[in-house]
């Protein structure tokens, strides 16, 4: 049977809510959806939390993807993310203010051997150190590929804001993972 066949009869039957489809459809998806969670996530209890929130809207609004069932990773991934910016707006207690920024990107640039040592579960470790909107702000905008515009729209900031998280971000993974170098020459050293 053809792959995206497959899935589209997956997709209907998870529609005619057949559980074992739904099932299915999670563990098809768990995975790569799991480590979208973690990215935005501050520790696993809470990726665990977003993905399952993530998934009750997969199956509650089913009816309205109108895709084939090749586009359903991409469309599972932005209701993840989407979840999960939700959890941040509904955590978030204090008021961020505007910080007019000049960015230069060739400072962030730097030769690092520990980073080649990092995989990607150190790296999501490392990543779930930041703060929350931080956080959000560097997934959305290294990953996802979004501009700082749709970034201040998606968490209700502007432009230079979302710049001066992402600068921040940047900065804080940056001496963190110079740090690991430090430890590294100190215990192979």
């Amino acid at each position: 049977m053809n792959p995206g066949n497959e899935l589209k009869d997956l997709v209907r039957l998870c529609r005619e809510n057949n559980s074992t489809a739904q099932e299915k459809l999670y563990k098809l998806f768990y995975c790569p959806m799991m480590n979208v969670c973690l990215r935005y996530a501050k520790n696993p209890d809470d990726a665990v939390e977003i993905l399952n929130t993530g998934f009750l809207k997969v199956f509650q609004n089913l009816d309205k993807y109108d895709g084939d069932g090749t586009l359903l990773n991409g469309w599972i991934r932005k209701i993840m993310v989407n979840t999960a910016l939700d959890k941040l707006r509904f955590e978030k207690n204090r008021h961020m203010e505007t910080v007019p920024l000049n960015l230069n990107d060739d400072e962030y640039y730097f030769e690092n051997d520990a980073l080649s040592h990092l995989n990607e579960e150190d790296l999501i470790n490392i990543i779930q150190t930041l703060p929350p909107v931080n956080r959000m702000v560097f997934n959305m905008f290294v990953f996802d590929n979004c501009s700082h515009k749709e970034i201040g729209e998606a968490l209700n900031i502007t432009v230079s804001t979302s710049q001066w998280h992402l600068l921040t971000a940047r900065r804080a993974l940056m001496k963190k993972i110079t740090g690991l170098n430090i430890k590294e020459l100190v215990i192979n050293g």
